[in-house]
């Protein structure tokens, strides 16, 4: 959540950070000048909008904003989780994570014995061949691993704060 002091007012509106990055996510037009469409909509100068972004990113609140792929439309038609069970998940990741077709990667606690798995890579690719050749590199790893692919997207939206 946004702290009220990213809340600002601006020619008499009040809008918040929260109100900036809810506008922001839901996308950029491919225009000359993307943010000036979303200022517009909140009623504020692209200036201000521009300025609570960047205070965002200062404290930590946001990362990056960058564009979201429609990998089906890019001819990635195998998505896979890939769930590993290693001692060294920093490891792991590192001998991998220049991997283009690797678009997320958490750590996470183990949940059971049955599914002991803590290292998850979200992955893309245009074939089968693609994930063979990861998968081999895992293999080379000697970590226990499991791939879960993708049946249908049910849901691919962006998170509202």
């Amino acid at each position: 959540m946004i702290d009220d002091k990213d809340r600002e007012k601006e020619a008499g509106k009040m809008v918040s950070g929260e109100d900036i990055l809810n506008e922001t996510a839901k996308g950029l037009s491919v225009v000359e000048r993307p943010f000036l469409r979303i200022a517009e909509k909140l009623g504020i100068e692209e200036s201000h909008l521009l300025k609570v972004l960047n205070k965002l990113k200062v404290d930590g609140k946001i990362i990056k904003i960058r564009a979201l792929l429609n990998y089906e439309k890019l001819g990635y038609t195998v998505n896979a989780l890939i769930a590993i069970n290693t001692e060294e998940p920093e490891k792991i990741y590192k001998g991998i994570s220049s991997h283009v077709n690797i678009s997320h990667a958490y750590e996470r606690i183990p949940d059971s014995v049955k599914f002991p798995y803590n290292l998850f890579l979200m992955c893309h690719f245009k074939s089968e061949e693609e994930l063979n050749h990861l998968t081999a590199l895992l293999h080379e790893s000697h970590e226990k691993f499991v791939i879960l692919k993708t049946l249908k997207r049910i849901k691919h939206s962006n998170t509202e704060v």
